[in-house]
């Protein structure tokens, strides 16, 4: 039920001039009569986008249905910079374990980065 809402406010939100910021997307789904938090909507949206529903999404726009090349760019746009953010967190998180079990800079030599990330990811 709650998809069926956000595709039918959405569909007022085609391309990314047109898109909707979240907080009022949430404000109009809590209208609808739907009790839901922020983290859950986007939750769900998410779900929406992994089942093929052509939902882009930007900081500087809100959320928008995906119908051009223009639309497509931007919402890989912003994806893109969230998983090269992702990426740098990651690699100082090695960097400050490293640093953390020895202090000079240098793994033990039995050390393995991809082995421990392998086993635990």
């Amino acid at each position: 039920m709650i998809m069926e809402i956000i595709k039918q406010i959405m569909e007022k939100h085609k391309g990314y001039k047109n898109a909707i910021k979240r907080d009022v997307l949430h404000g109009l789904i809590i209208a609808e009569g739907i009790k839901i938090k922020d983290s859950d909507m986007r939750r769900i949206i998410k779900e929406m986008v992994d089942e093929g529903f052509l939902l882009g999404s930007h900081n500087a726009y809100g959320y928008f249905i995906i119908e051009t090349q223009d639309d497509l760019n931007i919402a890989l746009s912003e994806l893109e910079s969230k998983a090269r953010s992702l990426f740098v967190r990651a690699s100082r998180i090695k960097n400050s374990f490293s640093q953390k079990i020895n202090p000079n800079g240098e793994l033990p030599l039995n050390w393995n980065f991809n082995e421990k990330e392998t086993a635990n990811g």
